[in-house]
């Protein structure tokens, strides 16, 4: 395994084995010839797919974008159409949400860290494949 540090190149073995997996503490610095996934935000655009396996921690974009995406109430993230050009979103659950905002204008930019808003730090939906936005969205994933 070759590792940076600063310009240097460092090579980890132990006795004559490459080393596969290098930790600082519980953080993963190293892994198998790949750098550690970190959350970030990741566009997603008309005719991408969101794998129901995916962990979600947090979206953003245009409301009414995301109410084209997050249609479905029995599901832990749920945008709905209000009428009257707004939005209501909700996150957890549609029932007994961990978080809910109304009457959120069509076009306004929203922005949702599930941890920040006193909900679990991920959530899941299922498979779908995004159609008909005007914008793109960003969801919140280990990339």
């Amino acid at each position: 395994m070759a590792v940076k540090i600063g310009n240097n190149d460092i090579t980890l073995k132990l006795g004559s084995s490459d080393v596969t997996a290098a930790y600082i503490g519980d953080t993963l610095v190293y892994s198998g010839g790949t750098q550690p996934q970190t959350l970030q935000w990741v566009t997603f655009s008309n005719g991408d797919t969101i794998p129901s396996d995916l962990q979600i921690y947090g979206i953003k974009g245009i409301v009414n974008d995301l109410g084209r995406v997050f249609i479905d109430f029995l599901e832990d993230i749920f945008v709905e159409d209000a009428g009257r050009n707004k939005y209501n979103v909700f996150i957890g659950n549609y029932s007994i949400p961990c978080y809910s905002e109304y009457d959120i204008l069509s076009n306004t930019s929203v922005e949702y860290i599930f941890s920040n808003i006193g909900c679990s730090d991920s959530c899941t939906v299922s498979s779908k494949t995004i159609a008909n936005m005007s914008n793109d969205i960003q969801l919140y994933i280990y990339a």
